[in-house]
C-alpha cells in the first residue's frame, strides 16, 4: 500500500488543477497535497465544477508555504512532485523538488522539457493526460513492490550539473561571450 501524502503538486490558474483532481480519482489510494497560492476566482470555478461530486477525498489543499524549512519538509514528506501546468518557462518549484530527489511528473511544457529527460530523472506526460501520470505512478509502485530501489542520485545530479547557480553563470557567460557582449 502507499503511504499518506505520496504526491505533491502546486497550482494557480495556469497550473491545471483539473489534472490533479482527475489523477486523484484514478489513484484513490494516494493522498495528494496541493500547495501554492489559491486564486479565488479559479478556486470558485473549481468548486462549482465539483459541486455535485465534491473534490476527491484524497486531495488536501494547502496555501503557499514560504518558510524555507517548512517548504523543505513539505517536499521531503512526499514521494512524487507533480507539475501539471499548461505553461511553464523555468519552474523553480520543480528544480527545488528535484534537488531534494523527488520523482517528478510534469505535463509537456517547455520548461519541464528543459529539465526532465523522461524516465531518467522524471516523467513527461507527452499527451498531457492524468492517465499517463497514473500509469507512470503504477509502474513505479510495481517496480518498488518487486524490490527495485530507486536511486535519487541521478535526479539530484541532473539539477546540480545543469541548474546550479555556478553552472548557470558559466552557461550565461558563454552566451554573452558568443554574442560579443563580454570578453
Amino acid at each position: 500500500t502507499l503511504s499518506l501524502h505520496d504526491a505533491l503538486p502546486i497550482f494557480a490558474t495556469i497550473k491545471n488543477i483539473e489534472f490533479i483532481l482527475e489523477l486523484a480519482k484514478l489513484l484513490p489510494e494516494i493522498q495528494f497535497s496541493i500547495v501554492g497560492p489559491i486564486e479565488e476566482k479559479y478556486m470558485q470555478s473549481m468548486s462549482e465544477k465539483y459541486m455535485t461530486t465534491g473534490f476527491p477525498k484524497n486531495v488536501t489543499f494547502y496555501g503557499p508555504v514560504t518558510d524555507l524549512i517548512k517548504k523543505i519538509n513539505m517536499i521531503d514528506f512526499h514521494k512524487y512532485f507533480i507539475l501539471p501546468s499548461h505553461r511553464e518557462a523555468m519552474p523553480q518549484a520543480l528544480l527545488e523538488a528535484m534537488a531534494r530527489g523527488k520523482l517528478a511528473i510534469c505535463t509537456a511544457t517547455d520548461g519541464a522539457k528543459e529539465i526532465i529527460s523522461s524516465e531518467h530523472n522524471g516523467f513527461i506526460c507527452e499527451n498531457n493526460t492524468p492517465e499517463e501520470a497514473a500509469e507512470f505512478i503504477r509502474r513505479t509502485e510495481a517496480l518498488e513492490q518487486s524490490g527495485f530501489i530507486f536511486d535519487k542520485t541521478p535526479i539530484v545530479t541532473s539539477i546540480k550539473d545543469n541548474f546550479s547557480v555556478d553552472m548557470l553563470k558559466t552557461k550565461y557567460n558563454k552566451i554573452f561571450q558568443d554574442l560579443g557582449l563580454i570578453k
